[in-house]
């Protein structure tokens, strides 16, 4: 069935001639084509024959350098903040720190002041019946 197929595709698909006058009719139909214009600079007959320089783009040199100075200070700007958000963050742990540090001692001295008074209270008497 494949080989079927392929001749048949084969046969489809061989090159085959254009028929007389193609290229005729294609063109016929095409819009005519116009005469491309020719342009000339005003100052061309004044500059007998030399080659005239581009005109200097002052403004654009001034525009690069303005730009890569407001890049630089804006990332200067972002860099500092950055800095002060992050010591801020670091100072607020600190302190977070340093109340549970103080929390954490006070409960550790209450709790010795407790295991101080049980070890230094005077012992009860015990009854003498209940010796074995």
């Amino acid at each position: 069935m494949t080989d079927e197929f392929e001749n048949e595709l084969r046969r489809l698909m061989r090159p085959v001639d254009a028929p007389e006058g193609l290229t005729e009719r294609i063109m016929a139909a095409l819009p005519p084509r116009a005469k491309p214009a020719t342009v000339t600079s005003i100052a061309s007959g004044l500059d007998s024959g030399r080659a005239r320089k581009p005109p200097r783009s002052y403004w654009m040199s001034g525009a690069l350098a303005a730009s890569l100075i407001g890049a630089v200070l804006l990332g200067t700007f972002a860099a500092n903040r950055n800095d002060q958000h992050l010591a801020q963050r670091e100072e607020a742990a600190g302190l977070e720190a340093r109340r549970e540090l103080m929390e954490a001692l006070r409960v550790t001295s209450q709790k010795l002041d407790l295991a101080f008074e049980a070890v230094n209270a005077p012992q009860p008497e015990q009854d003498e019946e209940n010796r074995t």
